[in-house]
Protein backbone atom coordinates (compact mmCIF):
# COMPACT_ATOMS: atom_id res chain seq x y z
CA UNK A 1 0.00 0.00 0.00
CA UNK A 2 3.29 2.22 -0.32
CA UNK A 3 2.25 3.35 -3.69
CA UNK A 4 -0.70 5.05 -2.01
CA UNK A 5 1.15 7.72 -0.44
CA UNK A 6 3.11 8.22 -3.00
CA UNK A 7 -0.12 8.92 -5.57
CA UNK A 8 -2.20 11.22 -2.73
CA UNK A 9 -1.40 13.83 -0.92
CA UNK A 10 -1.37 13.20 2.78
CA UNK A 11 -4.35 14.75 4.22
CA UNK A 12 -6.13 12.29 1.19
CA UNK A 13 -5.42 9.21 3.32
CA UNK A 14 -7.14 8.12 6.11
CA UNK A 15 -6.39 5.89 9.28
CA UNK A 16 -7.46 4.72 12.89
CA UNK A 17 -3.64 6.38 13.81
CA UNK A 18 -4.09 9.74 11.83
CA UNK A 19 -7.47 10.73 12.53
CA UNK A 20 -9.35 8.72 14.63
CA UNK A 21 -12.74 10.65 14.33
CA UNK A 22 -12.74 11.24 10.59
CA UNK A 23 -11.59 7.60 9.84
CA UNK A 24 -14.85 6.46 12.47
CA UNK A 25 -17.13 8.64 10.23
CA UNK A 26 -16.19 7.13 6.89
CA UNK A 27 -16.38 3.70 7.97
CA UNK A 28 -19.37 4.12 9.78
CA UNK A 29 -21.98 1.29 8.39
CA UNK A 30 -26.54 1.21 8.27
CA UNK A 31 -25.23 -2.61 8.04
CA UNK A 32 -22.53 -2.28 11.04
CA UNK A 33 -21.41 -6.26 10.08
CA UNK A 34 -20.13 -4.63 6.85
CA UNK A 35 -17.82 -2.59 8.35
CA UNK A 36 -14.56 -4.51 8.47
CA UNK A 37 -12.09 -1.98 9.47
CA UNK A 38 -10.25 -1.60 6.55
CA UNK A 39 -6.30 -0.41 7.24
CA UNK A 40 -6.67 2.75 4.69
CA UNK A 41 -8.96 4.95 3.40
CA UNK A 42 -8.80 7.06 0.73
CA UNK A 43 -10.43 10.11 0.11
CA UNK A 44 -9.43 12.00 -2.88
CA UNK A 45 -10.29 15.48 -3.37
CA UNK A 46 -9.61 15.72 -7.06
CA UNK A 47 -11.17 13.40 -9.86
CA UNK A 48 -7.48 13.76 -11.23
CA UNK A 49 -6.15 11.91 -7.97
CA UNK A 50 -9.05 9.67 -7.93
CA UNK A 51 -7.89 8.70 -11.32
CA UNK A 52 -4.86 8.04 -10.53
CA UNK A 53 -5.52 6.20 -7.22
CA UNK A 54 -8.60 3.84 -8.83
CA UNK A 55 -6.17 2.83 -11.44
CA UNK A 56 -3.35 2.10 -9.42
CA UNK A 57 -5.67 -0.15 -7.06
CA UNK A 58 -7.42 -1.63 -9.65
CA UNK A 59 -3.99 -3.09 -10.95
CA UNK A 60 -2.93 -4.61 -7.36
CA UNK A 61 -4.44 -7.88 -5.36
CA UNK A 62 -6.23 -5.28 -2.74
CA UNK A 63 -9.43 -5.82 -1.71
CA UNK A 64 -11.24 -2.61 -2.36
CA UNK A 65 -14.55 -0.29 -2.31
CA UNK A 66 -16.44 2.41 -3.42
CA UNK A 67 -18.29 4.29 -0.91
CA UNK A 68 -20.26 7.23 -0.31
CA UNK A 69 -22.24 7.56 3.04
CA UNK A 70 -22.58 3.51 3.75
CA UNK A 71 -25.81 2.21 4.06
CA UNK A 72 -25.56 -0.45 1.50
CA UNK A 73 -21.98 0.06 0.95
CA UNK A 74 -20.12 -3.42 0.68
CA UNK A 75 -17.48 -5.11 3.22
CA UNK A 76 -14.05 -4.22 2.82
CA UNK A 77 -10.69 -5.37 3.88
CA UNK A 78 -8.16 -3.38 2.46
CA UNK A 79 -8.84 0.03 0.82
CA UNK A 80 -11.79 1.89 0.99
CA UNK A 81 -12.26 4.30 -1.30
CA UNK A 82 -14.57 7.17 -0.27
CA UNK A 83 -16.36 10.28 -2.14
CA UNK A 84 -16.61 12.32 0.90
CA UNK A 85 -14.99 15.22 -0.69
CA UNK A 86 -17.22 15.61 -4.26
CA UNK A 87 -19.56 17.59 -2.88
CA UNK A 88 -19.57 20.40 -6.01
CA UNK A 89 -23.26 21.94 -7.09
CA UNK A 90 -24.34 24.16 -10.08
CA UNK A 91 -28.27 25.24 -10.99
CA UNK A 92 -28.24 26.10 -14.13
CA UNK A 93 -31.53 28.40 -14.72
CA UNK A 94 -31.60 28.18 -18.53
CA UNK A 95 -31.57 24.56 -18.85
CA UNK A 96 -33.36 23.60 -15.43
CA UNK A 97 -31.18 20.98 -13.93
CA UNK A 98 -28.85 20.79 -10.96
CA UNK A 99 -25.05 19.58 -11.55
CA UNK A 100 -24.22 17.71 -8.48
CA UNK A 101 -20.97 16.23 -6.74
CA UNK A 102 -22.02 12.31 -6.34
CA UNK A 103 -20.66 11.76 -2.77
CA UNK A 104 -22.49 14.14 -0.73
CA UNK A 105 -25.57 13.25 0.88
CA UNK A 106 -28.71 14.39 -0.22
CA UNK A 107 -29.75 16.72 2.48
CA UNK A 108 -26.30 19.18 1.41
CA UNK A 109 -28.16 19.13 -2.16
CA UNK A 110 -31.54 20.12 -1.23
CA UNK A 111 -29.78 22.84 1.29
CA UNK A 112 -27.70 24.36 -1.68
CA UNK A 113 -30.94 24.43 -3.97
CA UNK A 114 -33.11 26.43 -1.40
CA UNK A 115 -30.36 29.02 -1.02
CA UNK A 116 -29.71 29.27 -4.47
CA UNK A 117 -33.68 27.88 -6.77
CA UNK A 118 -35.75 28.19 -3.51
CA UNK A 119 -38.83 27.54 -6.25
CA UNK A 120 -37.40 24.26 -7.80
CA UNK A 121 -36.37 21.12 -6.30
CA UNK A 122 -34.84 17.27 -7.82
CA UNK A 123 -35.99 13.65 -7.37
CA UNK A 124 -33.89 12.89 -4.80
CA UNK A 125 -34.13 10.34 -1.51
CA UNK A 126 -36.25 10.62 1.15
CA UNK A 127 -33.98 9.89 3.93
CA UNK A 128 -31.57 12.72 3.15
CA UNK A 129 -28.07 11.33 4.58
CA UNK A 130 -27.72 9.15 1.52
CA UNK A 131 -25.41 9.54 -0.79
CA UNK A 132 -26.00 11.01 -4.32
CA UNK A 133 -24.26 8.22 -6.40
CA UNK A 134 -25.86 5.30 -4.46
CA UNK A 135 -29.11 6.12 -4.20
CA UNK A 136 -28.67 6.52 -7.87
CA UNK A 137 -27.05 2.97 -8.85
CA UNK A 138 -29.84 1.21 -6.75
CA UNK A 139 -32.59 2.87 -8.13
CA UNK A 140 -33.73 5.51 -5.96
CA UNK A 141 -37.18 5.97 -4.21
CA UNK A 142 -38.01 9.58 -3.68
CA UNK A 143 -40.98 11.60 -1.89
CA UNK A 144 -41.92 12.76 -6.02
CA UNK A 145 -41.24 9.02 -7.08
CA UNK A 146 -45.26 8.53 -7.15
CA UNK A 147 -45.05 11.86 -9.55
CA UNK A 148 -41.77 11.44 -11.59
CA UNK A 149 -40.71 8.17 -10.88
CA UNK A 150 -37.09 6.72 -9.15
CA UNK A 151 -34.16 8.72 -9.13
CA UNK A 152 -32.49 6.73 -12.09
CA UNK A 153 -35.21 7.21 -14.15
CA UNK A 154 -34.49 8.96 -17.68
CA UNK A 155 -36.45 11.84 -16.81
CA UNK A 156 -34.83 12.55 -13.47
CA UNK A 157 -31.47 11.73 -14.37
CA UNK A 158 -29.82 13.27 -17.13
CA UNK A 159 -26.04 12.41 -16.82
CA UNK A 160 -23.03 11.55 -14.55
CA UNK A 161 -19.41 11.37 -14.78
CA UNK A 162 -17.87 8.51 -14.50
CA UNK A 163 -14.07 7.50 -13.76
CA UNK A 164 -13.37 3.56 -14.93
CA UNK A 165 -11.27 1.28 -14.22
CA UNK A 166 -8.38 2.23 -16.01
CA UNK A 167 -8.82 5.81 -14.58
CA UNK A 168 -10.19 7.60 -17.61
CA UNK A 169 -12.93 10.45 -17.03
CA UNK A 170 -15.73 9.92 -19.30
CA UNK A 171 -20.12 11.49 -19.01
CA UNK A 172 -21.50 8.16 -19.63
CA UNK A 173 -24.09 10.01 -22.07
CA UNK A 174 -20.57 9.57 -24.08
CA UNK A 175 -21.01 5.46 -24.12
CA UNK A 176 -24.73 4.50 -23.70
CA UNK A 177 -24.53 1.25 -22.62
CA UNK A 178 -23.12 2.70 -19.65
CA UNK A 179 -25.24 5.26 -18.63
CA UNK A 180 -28.38 2.66 -19.09
CA UNK A 181 -26.56 0.49 -16.69
CA UNK A 182 -25.69 3.25 -14.19
CA UNK A 183 -30.20 3.51 -13.50
CA UNK A 184 -30.54 1.27 -11.44
CA UNK A 185 -27.94 -1.20 -12.41
CA UNK A 186 -26.08 -1.48 -9.44
CA UNK A 187 -22.52 -0.60 -8.20
CA UNK A 188 -19.53 -1.85 -10.00
CA UNK A 189 -19.60 -0.48 -13.40
CA UNK A 190 -17.26 2.81 -12.10
CA UNK A 191 -17.19 5.67 -9.85
CA UNK A 192 -20.01 8.40 -10.40
CA UNK A 193 -18.24 11.53 -9.57
CA UNK A 194 -20.39 14.04 -10.68
CA UNK A 195 -24.59 13.81 -11.52
CA UNK A 196 -26.63 15.79 -13.84
CA UNK A 197 -30.56 16.24 -12.88
CA UNK A 198 -33.94 17.51 -14.26
CA UNK A 199 -34.83 20.33 -11.78
CA UNK A 200 -38.30 20.59 -11.13
CA UNK A 201 -40.55 23.75 -9.99
CA UNK A 202 -42.37 22.93 -7.01
CA UNK A 203 -44.29 24.75 -4.29
CA UNK A 204 -42.51 25.90 -1.14
CA UNK A 205 -46.08 24.98 0.69
CA UNK A 206 -46.08 21.17 1.58
CA UNK A 207 -48.18 19.63 4.03
CA UNK A 208 -46.12 16.79 5.85
CA UNK A 209 -45.27 15.33 9.04
CA UNK A 210 -45.26 12.53 11.91
CA UNK A 211 -48.73 11.56 13.24
CA UNK A 212 -48.40 9.38 16.30
CA UNK A 213 -51.49 6.96 16.66
CA UNK A 214 -51.99 5.25 19.82
CA UNK A 215 -52.47 1.34 20.26
CA UNK A 216 -56.36 1.94 20.66
CA UNK A 217 -56.98 3.59 17.58
CA UNK A 218 -54.50 1.00 15.60
CA UNK A 219 -57.48 -0.74 13.99
CA UNK A 220 -59.19 2.00 12.72
CA UNK A 221 -56.06 3.48 11.56
CA UNK A 222 -55.73 0.29 9.28
CA UNK A 223 -58.84 0.04 7.49
CA UNK A 224 -58.31 3.68 6.91
CA UNK A 225 -54.81 2.57 5.54
CA UNK A 226 -56.32 0.01 3.50
CA UNK A 227 -59.29 1.74 1.93
CA UNK A 228 -56.13 4.66 1.50
CA UNK A 229 -54.27 2.22 -0.68
CA UNK A 230 -57.39 1.03 -2.71
CA UNK A 231 -58.47 4.78 -3.80
CA UNK A 232 -57.44 6.80 -6.54
CA UNK A 233 -54.72 9.18 -4.79
CA UNK A 234 -53.51 12.35 -6.38
CA UNK A 235 -49.48 11.58 -7.41
CA UNK A 236 -48.19 14.09 -5.44
CA UNK A 237 -49.95 12.29 -2.30
CA UNK A 238 -47.87 9.40 -0.36
CA UNK A 239 -47.68 7.65 3.09
CA UNK A 240 -45.60 5.62 5.44
CA UNK A 241 -46.84 3.55 8.65
CA UNK A 242 -43.89 2.50 11.09
CA UNK A 243 -44.11 -0.11 12.72
CA UNK A 244 -40.82 -0.05 15.01
CA UNK A 245 -38.99 -0.96 18.56
CA UNK A 246 -38.76 2.06 20.87
CA UNK A 247 -34.98 2.07 19.52
CA UNK A 248 -36.06 3.25 16.45
CA UNK A 249 -38.41 6.20 17.49
CA UNK A 250 -35.00 8.05 17.58
CA UNK A 251 -35.62 8.01 13.84
CA UNK A 252 -38.62 10.47 14.33
CA UNK A 253 -39.28 12.12 17.57
CA UNK A 254 -37.34 13.94 21.02
CA UNK A 255 -37.59 12.07 24.19
CA UNK A 256 -39.52 9.06 24.59
CA UNK A 257 -43.17 8.17 24.65
CA UNK A 258 -44.66 5.24 26.77
CA UNK A 259 -46.86 2.33 25.60
CA UNK A 260 -47.04 1.12 21.77
CA UNK A 261 -47.07 3.35 19.31
CA UNK A 262 -47.50 3.56 15.31
CA UNK A 263 -46.06 6.08 13.31
CA UNK A 264 -47.26 7.95 9.86
CA UNK A 265 -45.54 9.97 8.02
CA UNK A 266 -47.29 11.72 5.10
CA UNK A 267 -46.82 13.92 2.28
CA UNK A 268 -48.97 15.77 0.12
CA UNK A 269 -47.64 18.38 -2.78
CA UNK A 270 -50.97 20.35 -2.93
CA UNK A 271 -50.68 22.23 0.01
CA UNK A 272 -52.37 21.87 4.06
CA UNK A 273 -55.89 22.88 3.18
CA UNK A 274 -55.64 19.44 0.49
CA UNK A 275 -53.37 17.10 2.95
CA UNK A 276 -55.82 17.56 5.88
CA UNK A 277 -59.20 16.83 3.49
CA UNK A 278 -57.03 13.92 2.18
CA UNK A 279 -55.79 12.48 5.49
CA UNK A 280 -58.58 12.97 7.69
CA UNK A 281 -58.95 9.21 8.26
CA UNK A 282 -55.73 9.59 9.82
CA UNK A 283 -56.24 13.01 11.30
CA UNK A 284 -59.55 12.74 13.05
CA UNK A 285 -58.45 9.56 14.98
CA UNK A 286 -59.23 9.69 18.81
CA UNK A 287 -55.79 10.21 20.48
CA UNK A 288 -53.47 11.13 17.23
CA UNK A 289 -50.24 12.95 17.92
CA UNK A 290 -50.76 15.72 15.32
CA UNK A 291 -47.05 16.70 14.51
CA UNK A 292 -47.77 17.92 10.78
CA UNK A 293 -46.79 20.72 9.22
CA UNK A 294 -46.92 23.25 5.98
CA UNK A 295 -43.04 23.75 4.62
CA UNK A 296 -40.95 23.25 1.69
CA UNK A 297 -39.18 20.84 -0.09
CA UNK A 298 -36.23 21.07 2.37
CA UNK A 299 -38.45 20.75 5.30
CA UNK A 300 -40.01 17.63 4.08
CA UNK A 301 -36.43 16.02 3.83
CA UNK A 302 -35.58 16.88 7.40
CA UNK A 303 -38.23 14.61 8.10
CA UNK A 304 -36.30 11.86 7.99
CA UNK A 305 -32.35 13.67 9.07
CA UNK A 306 -32.22 11.37 11.89
CA UNK A 307 -31.77 8.08 10.46
CA UNK A 308 -28.07 8.88 10.19
CA UNK A 309 -28.01 8.49 14.54
CA UNK A 310 -28.77 5.31 14.10
CA UNK A 311 -26.39 4.15 11.54
CA UNK A 312 -24.05 1.82 13.07
CA UNK A 313 -25.73 0.72 15.97
CA UNK A 314 -26.69 -2.62 14.76
CA UNK A 315 -26.47 -5.41 12.26
CA UNK A 316 -28.99 -4.77 9.92
CA UNK A 317 -30.78 -7.29 6.83
CA UNK A 318 -33.04 -5.89 4.76
CA UNK A 319 -36.11 -7.78 2.99
CA UNK A 320 -38.14 -4.74 0.58
CA UNK A 321 -40.96 -5.86 -1.29
CA UNK A 322 -42.28 -3.93 -4.21
CA UNK A 323 -46.39 -4.92 -3.80
CA UNK A 324 -49.29 -3.76 -6.36
CA UNK A 325 -51.72 -3.61 -2.90
CA UNK A 326 -52.59 -5.27 0.70
CA UNK A 327 -55.60 -6.38 2.22
CA UNK A 328 -56.46 -5.68 5.49
CA UNK A 329 -56.04 -9.45 5.81
CA UNK A 330 -52.45 -9.17 5.26
CA UNK A 331 -51.76 -6.24 7.04
CA UNK A 332 -53.22 -7.68 10.13
CA UNK A 333 -50.90 -10.57 9.32
CA UNK A 334 -47.78 -8.17 9.35
CA UNK A 335 -48.57 -6.53 12.62
CA UNK A 336 -49.59 -10.01 14.04
CA UNK A 337 -45.30 -11.02 12.86
CA UNK A 338 -44.22 -7.91 14.59
CA UNK A 339 -45.79 -8.63 17.29
CA UNK A 340 -44.87 -12.34 17.86
CA UNK A 341 -41.07 -11.09 17.47
CA UNK A 342 -41.59 -9.18 20.29
CA UNK A 343 -42.37 -11.73 22.27
CA UNK A 344 -38.87 -13.15 21.88
CA UNK A 345 -36.15 -12.52 24.33
CA UNK A 346 -33.55 -11.51 21.54
CA UNK A 347 -31.94 -8.46 20.50
CA UNK A 348 -34.00 -9.26 16.92
CA UNK A 349 -36.82 -8.06 18.31
CA UNK A 350 -35.79 -4.58 20.17
CA UNK A 351 -33.57 -4.13 16.59
CA UNK A 352 -36.61 -5.06 13.82
CA UNK A 353 -38.25 -2.40 12.26
CA UNK A 354 -41.17 -2.76 9.16
CA UNK A 355 -42.29 0.86 6.86
CA UNK A 356 -45.31 0.39 4.94
CA UNK A 357 -44.75 3.02 2.12
CA UNK A 358 -47.85 3.60 0.47
CA UNK A 359 -47.55 5.48 -3.01
CA UNK A 360 -43.71 5.55 -3.07
CA UNK A 361 -43.29 5.07 -6.63
CA UNK A 362 -45.04 4.63 -9.73
CA UNK A 363 -44.28 2.52 -12.92
CA UNK A 364 -41.53 3.87 -15.42
CA UNK A 365 -42.72 4.70 -18.69
CA UNK A 366 -39.04 4.62 -19.52
CA UNK A 367 -38.54 0.74 -18.68
CA UNK A 368 -36.00 -0.09 -21.83
CA UNK A 369 -33.61 2.89 -20.96
CA UNK A 370 -32.94 2.02 -17.42
CA UNK A 371 -31.25 -1.09 -15.93
CA UNK A 372 -33.32 -1.39 -13.48
CA UNK A 373 -37.04 -1.42 -14.87
CA UNK A 374 -39.23 -1.84 -11.77
CA UNK A 375 -42.00 -3.91 -11.87
CA UNK A 376 -45.79 -3.45 -13.62
CA UNK A 377 -48.43 -1.87 -11.42
CA UNK A 378 -45.33 -0.58 -8.92
CA UNK A 379 -47.42 1.49 -6.39
CA UNK A 380 -46.35 0.39 -3.01
CA UNK A 381 -43.42 -1.04 -0.92
CA UNK A 382 -43.24 -2.79 2.46
CA UNK A 383 -39.52 -2.82 3.81
CA UNK A 384 -38.53 -5.32 6.60
CA UNK A 385 -35.67 -4.43 8.52
CA UNK A 386 -34.34 -7.32 10.72
CA UNK A 387 -31.37 -6.81 13.30
CA UNK A 388 -29.04 -7.93 15.79
CA UNK A 389 -26.86 -6.17 18.08
CA UNK A 390 -23.50 -5.33 17.34
CA UNK A 391 -21.89 -8.27 18.98
CA UNK A 392 -25.06 -11.13 18.70
CA UNK A 393 -23.93 -14.39 19.02
CA UNK A 394 -24.22 -16.68 15.79
CA UNK A 395 -27.49 -17.86 16.64
CA UNK A 396 -28.94 -14.37 16.59
CA UNK A 397 -26.99 -13.87 13.16
CA UNK A 398 -28.46 -16.34 11.63
CA UNK A 399 -31.62 -15.93 12.98
CA UNK A 400 -31.93 -12.47 11.78
CA UNK A 401 -30.76 -13.36 8.25
CA UNK A 402 -33.45 -16.14 8.35
CA UNK A 403 -36.75 -14.13 9.04
CA UNK A 404 -35.46 -11.62 7.02
CA UNK A 405 -34.25 -14.14 3.76
CA UNK A 406 -38.59 -15.60 4.66
CA UNK A 407 -40.17 -12.33 5.31
CA UNK A 408 -41.76 -11.91 2.11
CA UNK A 409 -43.42 -15.72 2.00
CA UNK A 410 -44.02 -15.57 5.82
CA UNK A 411 -46.50 -11.68 4.89
CA UNK A 412 -47.28 -11.62 1.45
CA UNK A 413 -47.76 -15.60 0.96
CA UNK A 414 -47.03 -17.51 -2.25
CA UNK A 415 -50.28 -16.14 -4.12
CA UNK A 416 -50.07 -12.72 -3.77
CA UNK A 417 -47.16 -11.76 -6.32
CA UNK A 418 -44.23 -9.61 -4.75
CA UNK A 419 -40.92 -7.78 -6.33
CA UNK A 420 -37.89 -6.97 -4.51
CA UNK A 421 -36.45 -3.55 -5.04
CA UNK A 422 -32.95 -2.74 -6.10
CA UNK A 423 -31.91 -0.85 -3.01
CA UNK A 424 -31.43 -3.18 -0.10
CA UNK A 425 -30.03 -6.33 -1.95
CA UNK A 426 -28.82 -9.34 0.23
CA UNK A 427 -27.57 -12.93 -0.14
CA UNK A 428 -30.40 -14.90 -0.57
CA UNK A 429 -31.85 -12.14 -3.28
CA UNK A 430 -31.59 -13.63 -6.86
CA UNK A 431 -30.81 -10.36 -9.33
CA UNK A 432 -31.84 -12.37 -12.46
CA UNK A 433 -35.33 -12.09 -10.67
CA UNK A 434 -34.62 -8.41 -9.90
CA UNK A 435 -33.64 -7.11 -13.23
CA UNK A 436 -35.93 -9.67 -15.47
CA UNK A 437 -34.82 -9.32 -19.10
CA UNK A 438 -32.19 -6.61 -18.36
CA UNK A 439 -30.59 -9.15 -16.77
CA UNK A 440 -28.33 -10.66 -19.04
CA UNK A 441 -27.08 -7.43 -20.73
CA UNK A 442 -26.00 -6.10 -17.20
CA UNK A 443 -24.00 -9.32 -16.77
CA UNK A 444 -22.09 -8.40 -20.19
CA UNK A 445 -21.46 -4.94 -18.98
CA UNK A 446 -19.94 -5.60 -15.88
CA UNK A 447 -17.40 -7.25 -17.55
CA UNK A 448 -16.82 -4.48 -19.97
CA UNK A 449 -16.91 -1.83 -17.26
CA UNK A 450 -15.34 -4.47 -14.63
CA UNK A 451 -12.89 -6.77 -16.82
CA UNK A 452 -11.33 -8.12 -13.70
CA UNK A 453 -14.01 -8.60 -11.42
CA UNK A 454 -12.20 -5.95 -8.96
CA UNK A 455 -14.95 -3.58 -8.47
CA UNK A 456 -18.34 -5.06 -5.62
CA UNK A 457 -21.41 -5.23 -7.51
CA UNK A 458 -25.09 -6.74 -7.25
CA UNK A 459 -25.13 -8.18 -10.52
CA UNK A 460 -22.44 -11.24 -11.22
CA UNK A 461 -20.69 -12.90 -13.85
CA UNK A 462 -22.59 -15.98 -14.07
CA UNK A 463 -25.30 -15.85 -16.92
Amino acid sequence: MAMLYSILSADEIITAKSNVAEYNRLTSFWDAQNNLSPPIVCAPKTIQSLSVALKYLYSTELDIGIRGNGYRSPPVKDVLVSLTHFDDFVFNADEETVTAGAGQQWTSVFEKIDEVAPEYTVVGTRTPSISVGGSIVSGGFSWLSGEYGCISDPQNLLDCQVVKFDGSVVWASEEPDLLWALRGGGPGYGVIVKVILRARKISRSIFCGTIIIPKSSLSTAVKGLVAFMAAPVDPGVSAFMFLERPKFNAMHLDGDIEGDIVIFQIFDRHGQAHGKQTFSWLLELPGVMDMTIETNMLGVIKLQDRVENLKGTAQQYSSPMIIDALSERQVSKCLDWFQDLGDSDTTVAENTFMIFEMFCTTESPHKGSMAWPGPRGCKHMLVVGVGCELHASAGEVGLAECLAASAPHQLMGDAHITYTAPNAIEKWHSTKEIYGEHFERLVSLRNKYDPERRFKGTIGYEM
